[in-house]
């Protein structure tokens, strides 16, 4: 997850399906990308107000993972037991967030949410680990490369997002990625996932100091991703 983007006239983004594409990093992401990561955090809100007495998840102690199905699209995969789902289905990315009781999301086009986020990885680490599905809507390069340089492109600045390799997600080959999400100089949120072009996309998130403890964990969610029809 290059630490740079190429200029927007050398990229090819994230082009939604009812949207000129817009500027790459350094200046206004795309209108699906941006609206794609502000999908990922809108539940924070109301997560916030539910903060008092609820328990937070601790990666070391092995998580127990069940099958859900995702509902935003038709794929399902294990995911920790304990874990709520924060749906958007109504945005212009229909999207879903999987995380623990007290999540707190991250808006990737405010700098006031980044720096509280750099400071929720510092301190409350756990707020922050997640899993994010959207629809793949846009999404639709054919090299693995580019299709990472168009999700990339809506990410703050030193940001990075690499294939590294390929699975099948039942019938459809998925590009497997892997990154970061830069939120300060010295704070990130590393990232694990998979995308199906314009079918599922799907992100691990968790801050760099407890990425060892959940990588094996979001290795087995994103391998058990599978079509529920």
């Amino acid at each position: 997850m290059p630490a740079t983007c190429p200029p927007a006239d050398s990229l090819r983004h994230r082009r939604p399906k009812n949207a000129a594409a817009a500027a790459g990093i350094g200046s206004q992401p795309p209108p699906t990308v941006r609206r794609r990561w502000a999908a990922w955090t809108a539940a924070a809100a109301v997560v916030v107000l539910a903060v008092v007495g609820l328990l937070v998840w601790r990666p070391w102690s092995d998580p127990e993972l069940v099958s859900r199905a995702f509902g935003v699209v038709p794929y399902r995969a294990d995911i920790p037991a304990d874990w709520r789902s924060f749906p958007d289905p109504d945005g212009e990315v229909p999207s879903v967030v999987f995380g623990p009781e007290d999540f707190q999301g991250v808006r990737v086009d405010d700098p006031s949410s980044l720096a509280a986020g750099a400071d929720l990885a510092a301190n409350e680490p756990e707020r922050l680990v997640s899993l994010y599905v959207d629809t793949a809507v846009g999404l639709d390069e054919e090299s693995p490369e580019d299709l990472a340089g168009q999700i990339v492109s809506g990410l703050p600045a030193g940001s990075a997002l690499e294939p590294t390799g390929t699975m099948q997600m039942g019938d459809d080959e998925a590009v497997v990625l892997g990154g970061r999400l830069r939120l300060s100089d010295d704070q990130d949120l590393q990232l694990y996932g998979a995308v199906v072009r314009e079918e599922v996309y799907l992100l691990c998130v968790a801050p760099t100091s407890l990425f060892d403890d959940w990588e094996d964990t979001f290795k087995r969610v994103i391998a058990s991703v599978e079509p529920t029809s």
